[in-house]
């Protein structure tokens, strides 16, 4: 049944009279359907004890990286071409979304992963955000790499909403976008909040976040619940605070129906239930497009029925759009072409750990201690190594993937006391793992019985200079314990970036080979 522009299913059941001349007169029999006949005509009036259900279609992705172009994955030991907005384009002509009834949502980190977006400051990335038709977009940690300003700049072309609830404009007043938003789709009101991990100032330089207050995302969450609970059908998150973070926002508001989460490589391949709140995810980097189906109880307000899935966009899977792919080809020849060019080569493949030794890591470091002369160790947060890479030609378009972040490199002081504080704390459970050169460490059974720098023991009183990168300088109390205080700890910055000091490296040395060593035995 259709009234106006939503679908009704009304679940009514009736047990007419066809036997009533068994048990009671014609006339009774006659009396008794008009009876139920007006019960019938009073519920479908009034809507009393039925449920008024329609349906909403929703299509999510998030932490594309600006991976605009196809990428290449390993899948049953053969090399597939998955992923790239053109396929994700030609996907989502594929569903023919009827923009009555659905919403296209993305969750964040869309910036930041390749040279396009680094060069324009993420405006690629929204050009190509409009050009898909999204209607909603929350921020994650990387659309600040280039700091607040920057992106409420490239966010004025925005024609979509861009929602964030907990990041507040101190000298405004205000929150840096809206916080929320009603959207109304097939009949169905639906409400809609941004959500951002509070720890996303730990993932940037601190410049890009000055001026700007973190407020409690349960706190956000009770307001907007408090807002919408009696005039919306259904509550909605869209966040990008990973999978803990959405998990625990379920536990302690069960009022939500909903939350499209951001911020984890990991596809959730149906929707998970956490206290009655449903929570989907499609992974990153374009490889995925994710889509609900929903059936809303209107008269409830809650979701009577859903249905999912994860589309992994691999060769063959769809036809990209060739508009969108032309248009991707443009920006890359306009700001990247000279990147294409090759400046060594790789005798062994470089791989990325996030939690654990990686040789990539390791390579850099050592780059970095050889580049300074007068440091006695290098440290760097392996998360800001963003790519692996295989055996074989290397292109300056490669070292912009790995570490796309721009940042300096530092010098900084320790002493023999912290550096010892340090190695145990990350012996432990760190928010990270770090690489170090030539910190070598023995440690069995969670006890250190080594720790020397060069092969020399390490004291309480000793110093050393350490060789880091600009962004561990403003995080140094995350990624170590230890306060930066540039007043008692002074802080020097070289006149090089760590991707140029990288490039030069490869030009000079031709092959690169690196491979694993064990500079922290740790059983």
């Amino acid at each position: 049944m259709i009234v106006g522009d939503r679908q009704l299913f009304i679940d009514i059941t009736i047990t007419l009279p066809h036997t009533a001349g068994l048990f009671c007169s014609q006339h009774e029999g006659k009396a008794l359907m008009k009876k139920q006949l007006i019960l019938l005509l009073l519920t479908l009036a009034f809507g009393v004890q039925s449920a008024i259900c329609a349906e909403l279609d929703i299509i999510y992705w998030s932490d594309l990286h600006s991976q605009n172009t196809p990428g290449v994955v390993n899948i049953d030991d053969q090399a597939v071409s998955v992923g790239g907005v053109p396929r994700l384009a030609g996907m989502l002509k594929a569903m023919a979304p009827d923009e009555n009834r659905t919403l296209i949502i993305n969750a964040g980190n869309d910036f930041t992963g390749t040279p396009v977006s680094s060069i324009t400051k993420g405006a690629s990335q929204i050009d190509i955000l409009n050009k898909l038709g999204i209607d909603i977009f929350v921020p994650g940690a990387h659309e600040f790499d280039h700091g607040w300003k920057s992106l409420k700049k490239v966010s004025k072309q925005a024609d979509f909403s861009i929602l964030l609830a907990n990041v507040q404009d101190t000298a405004a007043g205000t929150t840096l976008f809206p916080p929320y938003e009603l959207f109304h789709k097939n009949g169905i009101d639906v409400a809609v909040i941004g959500i951002i991990s509070p720890v996303f100032r730990f993932s940037i330089f601190r410049e890009g976040i000055l001026g700007l207050q973190m407020n409690d995302i349960l706190t956000e969450a009770a307001s907007f619940v408090k807002t919408f609970k009696d005039s919306a059908d259904i509550l909605v998150a869209v966040t990008n605070v990973g999978w803990l973070g959405d998990s625990l926002l379920a536990e302690n508001r069960g009022d939500f129906d909903l939350i499209i989460g951001g911020s984890n490589d990991t596809a959730y391949v149906s929707p998970r239930i956490v206290n009655d709140v449903l929570i989907v995810q499609a992974g990153s980097h374009s490889r995925n497009i994710g889509w609900l189906s929903l059936e809303v109880d209107t008269n409830a307000n809650r979701i009577s029925r859903h249905d999912g899935s994860v589309i992994e966009l691999k060769e063959g899977v769809v036809e990209p759009d060739e508009k969108l792919a032309s248009h991707v080809a443009k920006l890359e020849k306009k700001y990247t072409k000279k990147l294409n060019r090759s400046i060594g080569k790789l005798a062994i493949d470089w791989n990325i750990e996030r939690r654990q030794p990686c040789n990539l890591a390791q390579w850099v470091t050592g780059v970095m201690l050889k580049s300074v002369p007068v440091a006695n160790l290098a440290m760097i947060n392996n998360g800001s190594l963003k790519k692996g890479l295989p055996a074989g030609n290397i292109t300056e378009r490669d070292i912009w993937e790995i570490f796309p972040m721009e940042s300096p490199m530092v010098v900084i002081q320790l002493t023999g006391r912290e550096l010892i504080h340090i190695v145990s704390r990350q012996l432990k459970n760190p928010p990270e793992y770090c690489t170090w050169q030539g910190l070598h460490v023995i440690s069995d059974d969670g006890k250190t019985t080594s720790i020397k720098v060069n092969g020399y023991k390490v004291h309480d009183l000793d110093e050393f200079s350490i060789v880091t990168t600009g962004f561990v300088w403003e995080n140094l109390a995350y990624y170590t314990g230890i306060r930066a205080n540039p007043k008692r700890r002074p802080c020097i910055y070289l006149p090089v970036s760590v991707r140029e000091m990288l490039i030069e490296t490869i030009e000079k040395e031709r092959v690169v080979s690196k491979p694993l060593d064990n500079r922290w035995d740790v059983n």
